[in-house]
């Protein structure tokens, strides 16, 4: 069984949060202002190439040319689909069984800054 865990964006200071541990932040806050600027991810009980913990909204670089029908494309978006973490690219998305084919190299909000 995977390990369930999440990590806050914090759209309005553009820095995560720790989500559960984080006293304060949840003194000061509530339901409706959560909603309006903050973006929960949850991990995909995958870890990298290099140990690091895969989550949601990551972004991953294919270091083993192990999917031939992907024709060169090497960077994808982790994202939640149906039931599974999935691979997303240009044309689809792929289901993720091991972290191991791949390395973090950003995340979905550092491409906004």
């Amino acid at each position: 069984m995977r390990e369930i865990k999440f990590r806050m964006w914090d759209s309005l200071r553009n820095v995560y949060e720790d989500f559960f541990n984080n006293y304060t932040f949840w003194e000061k806050r509530t339901l409706n202002t959560i909603q309006d600027y903050l973006i929960l991810e949850q991990y995909t009980g995958l870890k990298d190439k290099n140990g690091k913990e895969i989550y949601e909204g990551d972004i991953v670089k294919n270091i083993n040319d192990i999917f031939p029908d992907l024709k060169g494309e090497t960077i994808f978006k982790v994202i939640y689909q149906g039931c599974s973490f999935v691979s997303e690219y240009k044309t689809g998305t792929f289901f993720m069984s091991t972290g191991k084919y791949y390395e973090i190299i950003g995340d979905i909000h550092e491409e906004k800054k």
